[in-house]
């Protein structure tokens, strides 16, 4: 059964065969929720393919072809149109290595629909990673055998009654990118890329830590279901593997010559919401922000030399064992050991 509440909102660049892989199992479990993709890669086969509905008959979607993303002004820009044309009261984001449960969906969209102080609400996120199959020629790091890792991204319920305090509970209890997948109000999403857009930032990093924190910020977050969403962990070309590459830890990070620039306009966007609910200064928010941020900044850097050092424990209750014996799990696993004709 379609349903008119909630879009997603497939965000892509190049990876075509994933795009193909994830409109496939999309189209095979009859997705019932309607889909945009966002395409901001270069002319590829793809084009043709996913415009002919033909190929996709049991999905509700478009396909519509943005200027290349040749930085993140052209990325953003991508998505606060997106969202800016969306009709729907809710929505979530996805890469094309990602794979929602709808049962998760389900859950998190019922749950934000019933309580209006909530601006967000998602599950655990789980990193599955493809062992490469050869005789798949270019389906072979696409499709084939997986198997759960360790590293995931863990939700949890940040319902402080005070912007500074959810900030505080996201930062020091559960500081991880679960939120990029969450079901988001569409109208909140759209004026937190609105905010990123104009901010001028050009650091990813500080990008998406800029959303994750003017949703806390704004408002109340809420976990409904351990099994939300997987992420493939080791597909090709991750803008993600791009980053990480170019500065493998936050040290390196902090000795770009922009950082301080950057960080000093996240802290402005942040400290206007702060100031806005907690009602106080704009200058009281940004300084307690700054406090909030340095020293989990601090805690990061000391655990580069001394990895076991912490403050502060991240609740992990992500149960693998469990999500092997999950149904929707098993489809998503089922599908990826053979290439569709």
């Amino acid at each position: 059964m379609k349903k008119d509440n909630l879009t997603i909102l497939l965000l892509v660049k190049g990876r075509d065969l994933y795009t193909l892989r994830w409109l496939f199992y999309a189209n095979q479990i009859k997705f019932p929720y309607y889909i945009y993709i966002a395409d901001g890669g270069k002319d590829s086969k793809i084009n043709q393919i996913v415009k002919n509905k033909k190929n996709f008959p049991n999905i509700n979607y478009e396909y519509v072809k943005y200027p290349f993303d040749l930085t993140s002004k052209e990325f953003y820009s991508k998505v606060l149109h997106a969202l800016q044309i969306t009709s729907t009261p809710f929505v979530a984001l996805a890469s094309n290595d990602d794979f929602f449960f709808i049962d998760g969906l389900e859950r998190a969209l019922n749950f934000l629909q019933q309580n209006s102080e909530y601006v967000a609400s998602c599950g655990n996120v789980y990193d599955m990673y493809m062992y490469p199959c050869e005789q798949l020629g270019d389906f072979n790091k696409v499709y084939g055998k997986i198997e759960l890792k360790q590293k995931v991204y863990p939700a949890m319920n940040i319902e402080n009654s005070t912007s500074i305090e959810r900030l505080e509970t996201f930062m020091f209890k559960c500081f991880n990118s679960f939120l990029w997948q969450a079901v988001y109000r569409t109208k909140a999403l759209m004026i937190f890329y609105q905010k990123l857009f104009e901010s001028c930032i050009t650091d990813l990093r500080f990008g998406d830590f800029l959303i994750y924190s003017m949703t806390v910020a704004s408002g109340k977050i809420k976990k409904t279901s351990n099994f939300y969403a997987l992420h493939q962990s080791n597909p090709t070309e991750s803008l993600g593997l791009e980053i990480i590459k170019k500065n493998p830890t936050w040290l390196d990070w902090i000795q770009n010559k922009s950082w301080i620039n950057e960080f000093n306009n996240v802290a402005k966007y942040i400290a206007e919401v702060i100031s806005y609910c907690d009602n106080i200064t704009l200058e009281q928010a940004n300084k307690r922000f700054k406090r909030i941020y340095l020293s989990l900044f601090g805690e990061v850097i000391i655990r580069i030399y001394y990895p076991k050092f912490k403050i502060y424990d991240i609740k992990n209750d992500c149960d693998i064992e469990s999500l092997k014996n999950y149904d929707e799990y098993k489809n998503i696993s089922s599908f990826l050991q053979k290439v569709p004709k």
